[in-house]
This record gives structure tokens, sequence and C-alpha cells, in this order.
């Protein structure tokens, strides 16, 4: 299991859930501007599991950190995500502390109209197909190397270890252990990362960058035009499952 030792013990030692005068952008913001601010803000700690969310429809959204979803029965990364995206009732793993803020859908309703709040939903739809479809289609064409760097991007800036053993990266990539070690090594000799036991640590983006697949889940509008929170280049992100249908 991911080393879950990191958790706080004591619950009063709680990160700020949001930094002070930011509000993560979204691939939502055109529809309802500022949406992270709204709802029920809780923390998430490095090696926790996803927690289910509040009864009722509503949409989760990533105010910090970065997580990596999971399919239920494989145990394969269908997705990581980090501020500003959204994810749905997915099972997964907080990769670093974070947290997350929980808006139901008849709070989205009186925010920003019932309009918005249903293009909302099918634009997370639109997401989250889109999520499945480009993992897979990474995972048939691409090598565990640059599947690896695409994964890790996203935690480039963080300056902490990656508390992620062989084992693990193994089963969320769909991969024998060896196999896992040797793309951590291909990695290592780039200079993208330093391995150790148990952990890792990003040593230059850059290099990482050069080795990662250019996979992404392209975050338009339903006409394809490109959206708010769009992201570009090697480090783009793919949104994981975001909605809980009304």
């Amino acid at each position: 299991m991911i080393d879950a030792s990191a958790v706080p013990e004591d619950p009063l030692d709680t990160p700020p859930l949001l930094p002070q005068d930011t509000v993560p952008a979204t691939p939502f913001d055109d529809l309802a501007p500022g949406l992270a601010a709204l709802g029920f803000q809780q923390a998430a700690w490095r090696g926790e599991m996803m927690s289910r969310p509040r009864p009722g429809p509503g949409l989760r959204l990533v105010t910090r950190g970065t997580a990596c979803l999971t399919h239920t029965e494989s145990g394969l990364c269908t997705a990581m995500i980090s501020e500003g995206f959204a994810i749905g009732s997915s099972t997964g793993v907080w990769l670093t502390d974070g947290a997350y803020t929980d808006v139901p859908f008849d709070q989205l309703c009186d925010a920003y109209g019932s309009a918005a709040a249903l293009a909302v939903w099918i634009r997370a739809a639109d997401l989250a197909r889109s999520a499945v479809e480009t993992e897979l289609t990474c995972f048939v064409h691409h090598t565990a190397p640059r599947r690896f760097a695409r994964w890790f991007l996203p935690l480039a800036g963080t300056g902490e270890a990656i508390h992620l053993t062989q084992v693990e990266l193994a089963r969320l990539g769909g991969l024998q252990r060896t196999s896992a070690c040797a793309a951590m090594a291909i990695l290592q000799a780039a200079g993208a990362l330093k391995v150790m036991r148990g952990r890792f640590v990003i040593q230059d983006p850059d290099a990482l960058a050069l080795a990662a697949c250019d996979c992404c889940t392209r975050f338009a509008s339903p006409d394809g035009r490109g959206g708010p929170g769009q992201m570009k280049g090697s480090a783009e992100l793919i949104a994981g499952p975001g909605f809980v249908a009304p």
C-alpha cells in the first residue's frame, strides 16, 4: 500500500485549504466563474485514499494538491489530476497533501442558474469520458517511461519526495515490477528523477517534460474551441471523472 505514515495524527495540524485570495482556475470558469470557492472544503493528506462524496448529487473540485484516480477493480491509473479539476466518486489516492471542495448541485443551481449548472454537468461528463479514452490510448501506444513522466509532471512544483513504491507503480501502470523498475531507471538516467527506496524526487522538471508523452485531455468547450482552464504542453493533465449524475 502507499505509505500512509505521512497522514498527520493531529486533526488540528491542517494546512490552509486554499491560499489567501486564490481560487484555482477550472475548465468550467466560462460557465461558473469562481466555482472552486463554493461548497464544503476539506483537507486531504498524502497517501490518503479518496473519500466518498457527500450524499446527494454534487461536483467535487480539487483546490490543492495532486491525486491519482484508479479503476475500482484493476487498480490501474485512470487519471492524474491537480488543482482546478473535477473528480467524481472515483477510487484513488492522494500523491501530495491537498484539498478539495464539494459543491452540491442545488447550490450550483442557486449560484449560477439551472442552465449553467446543467452545462457544467455536461462538460464534466465530456471530460470524464475523454480522460478514460486518453489514458487507454496512452497505455496502448506509449512506453512506461513516457507514461510515468507524464504522470509525474504535475508533481514537479511540490519539491517533495513522492512516496510510491515500484510495486505500486507497477499496479497503476499495469506492468510487472521489473518493467516499472526499468522505467524508473530510464528516467533517473535521463536526470529527471532521483529514485530511492519507496520514493523518488523530481530533480529536473525540464528533463521530465522532455521524456513525457504529450497525451492530454483537451479542456475544450462543446464546440471544440477550447475554453478557460485549458492547459498546454507536455505537462498537461488528464481530468478525472468529474460528475455524479443529479
